[in-house]
């Protein structure tokens, strides 16, 4: 889930960019050694978030299989993961203690913090890289120096406007109702919704809000919820997600109820809704690890087997872990493809990645750079979940040009 940032936070790292300025030395060999190329995370590892914590850990489990192997030219990755609770003041110390302390190479951030530590990090000329879909982070040509790990969340949601529409061709207009959580991250969903319909190949039904303090919406399902809807577009989490999937179940929906990809996971929503859940969609770009039908995939068994012996304890089922290994995966591809080890050449690299394959992603969808949004993840997997797995409708679906 990507939340947004407070103003504190963005406060915060602006007074920090103004006071200290930035480091003395950005270009080239900071962070980067004969030995070692430095890099620095900040992750809600405890706190109401705690649960993403688990991105930095399948990120590093994947950064020591590599050292293991011999590292980049010689060069081993040391990641050195901060802990920020999702506390705006600790955030904005994180990143000044990894930028001006540690003097890192790249920082890798979550949720609202890369939108806020943008302009920051662009006066340090620290590359970023954030797991977050908001669209601001396709940006690349304001803030060259951040990249995204996540799909756009407009692209992700005019996809799955796109698969509804054609789904209702022979029945006129599909009528699609959204319910998003009210931050920047439920307004994108909604507005790449309200891009597609915009075309006249589907109409915009109703649509309503909850606060990320929410944790029922079935008022929002009732508002939603009528003769004319004919499905429900949602991003929707944590305990809301799994109250939301068993009241459309009781209220006897039996139209499309789309889940967002972020919010998809079998272990955390699906299993905990029960029966309700089947007959649920997602627009997929990432293998559930607690999905059954991956137990003999040879990329999840290879994935399976490094975070045994790299993960220091972490959950190989949980897709958290497997969704931060996958950035690992990505990350090393594009240092390995790197002219040089500067923060240009990085960048550069991750911007014209080639079409390559990861072991979490899900079948037929690839790895491939994009210099004008710099996401390399632009293709979904329109799915089904049957009550155990998740069964593909369909071809895998490329995501329009340009971000939302």
């Amino acid at each position: 889930m990507r939340i947004t940032p407070t103003a504190a936070l963005a406060g915060a790292i602006l007074m920090l960019a103004t006071a200290c300025g930035g480091p003395s030395n950005t270009h080239g060999e900071q962070g980067v050694s004969a030995t070692e190329i430095l890099l620095g995370g900040t992750f809600p590892k405890t706190g109401p978030l705690a649960s993403y914590g688990a991105l930095a850990t399948g990120m590093n489990a994947y950064f020591k299989k590599v050292n293991a192997d011999g590292g980049i030219s010689g060069r081993k990755i040391r990641l050195i993961s901060l802990d920020d609770a999702y506390d705006p003041s600790r955030a904005a110390a994180n990143i000044r203690e990894l930028v001006l302390q540690e003097k890192v190479f790249a920082v890798i951030d979550f949720g609202g913090a890369p939108v806020v530590a943008r302009d920051y990090l662009q006066q340090a000329k620290v590359p970023q890289f954030g797991f977050a879909g908001l669209t601001a982070l396709s940006d690349v040509a304001t803030y060259p120096y951040t990249r995204s790990w996540w799909p756009d969340i407009g692209q992700e949601s005019r996809v799955v406007a796109r698969y509804l529409a054609e789904r209702n061709a022979g029945g006129g207009k599909a009528n699609i109702a959204t319910i998003t959580i009210n931050n920047d991250a439920g307004h994108d969903y909604k507005r790449g919704i309200e891009t597609y319909t915009s075309t006249g190949a589907a109409s915009l039904g109703k649509t309503t809000t909850y606060e990320p303090t929410d944790t029922d919406v079935s008022s929002q399902v009732n508002t939603v919820r009528d003769e004319a809807t004919d499905a429900m577009a949602t991003l929707v989490t944590g305990a809301a997600e799994i109250s939301m999937i068993k009241y459309v179940a009781q209220t006897r929906w039996t139209k499309p109820l789309f889940l967002y990809s972020g919010a998809s996971s079998i272990t955390s929503f699906l299993k905990p809704a029960g029966a309700a859940a089947k007959g649920v969609y997602s627009a997929l770009w990432l293998k559930d690890p607690a999905d059954p039908q991956w137990a003999n995939d040879p990329g999840l068994r290879n994935y399976r087997s490094i975070i045994g012996t790299h993960g220091d304890g972490a959950n190989p089922e949980d897709i958290i872990v497997a969704n931060g290994y996958g950035f690992g995966e990505a990350f090393v591809a594009a240092l390995k493809s790197a002219k040089e080890l500067t923060p240009t050449a990085l960048l550069a690299a991750w911007d014209t990645l080639p079409a390559t394959s990861l072991d979490v992603l899900q079948p037929g969808i690839t790895l491939k750079g994009d210099p004008k949004t710099g996401r390399p993840i632009r293709s979904f997997q329109i799915a089904r979940f049957d009550g155990t797995s998740w069964t593909p409708q369909g071809k895998v679906v490329d995501a329009e040009p340009g971000a939302s």
